[in-house]
């Protein structure tokens, strides 16, 4: 059945919250230009459906070929809630929409409130070259890494006897069978550069590497959804 998911941030009207949803799908869900609206919900979920008492009514703007039906809801009392989150998701179906905090902005709402001590996940773990930069500090847990060489996961396991070590091609694992954490880190170097990129020198008609590393190395560290 057709249907509409949209992803998006709320507006804001002179500190209103305001909800703008603008759509051709909309006249094939029941949403058509004059369509008056109820609006039923929580803090932190919304309903529309058409009613004909409803005090709400669809717009639209002039389109080529027709009108795409707008959907304009300001209002403090029905969208502060929603307000608090970066962005919504909006799912609607025939005669009915729904409207919600997305999964991300609920993650990164959820993180604000996080105390230490953080649990911490680290990938591409290597021998423990990011966690290391915690050690000692009680706000700090690290709980899980994942390293799939078994000498730096060697390493790794003897830093941090008290936590789970996965020796695994991280592509390899569902998302179930990794860790919840607070925060994810990862120190990963992507593949090396084509060869002709790479300086030679030749002694005594063999070729050497510069000893001088080709790979760029990036640093990643995210607060996530903890669960």
């Amino acid at each position: 059945m057709a249907g509409l998911l949209a992803i998006q941030k709320l507006g804001r009207n002179r500190d209103t919250p305001r909800l703008w949803i603008e759509s051709q799908r909309l006249n094939a869900l029941g949403f058509s230009h004059g369509v008056p609206l109820q609006i039923e919900g929580s803090r932190e979920n919304l309903v529309l459906r058409p009613a004909v008492l409803g005090q709400n009514h669809v717009s639209s703007r002039e389109v080529c070929g027709g009108r795409r039906p707008i959907i304009d809801l300001e209002s403090h009392s029905l969208l502060s809630g929603l307000a608090e989150y970066s962005e919504v998701k909006i799912i609607a179906s025939f005669e009915r929409i729904q409207v919600t905090p997305s999964h991300g902005a609920f993650a990164i709402q959820k993180s604000r409130s996080l105390m230490p001590p953080f649990r911490v996940l680290e990938v591409f773990a290597g021998g423990g070259t990011m966690t290391a930069a915690l050690a000692g500090d009680s706000r700090f847990q690290v709980t899980a890494g994942v390293e799939i060489e078994p000498a730096f996961a060697d390493e790794w396991q003897a830093k941090h006897p008290g936590a789970l070590l996965i020796q695994s091609d991280i592509r390899s694992l569902h998302t179930l069978e990794i860790p919840a954490c607070d925060i994810l880190m990862s120190l990963a170097a992507p593949a090396a550069p084509a060869r002709a990129a790479s300086p030679k020198r030749v002694v005594r008609g063999r070729s050497h590497a510069p000893k001088t590393s080709p790979f760029l190395w990036l640093v990643d560290c995210a607060i996530i959804n903890p669960s």
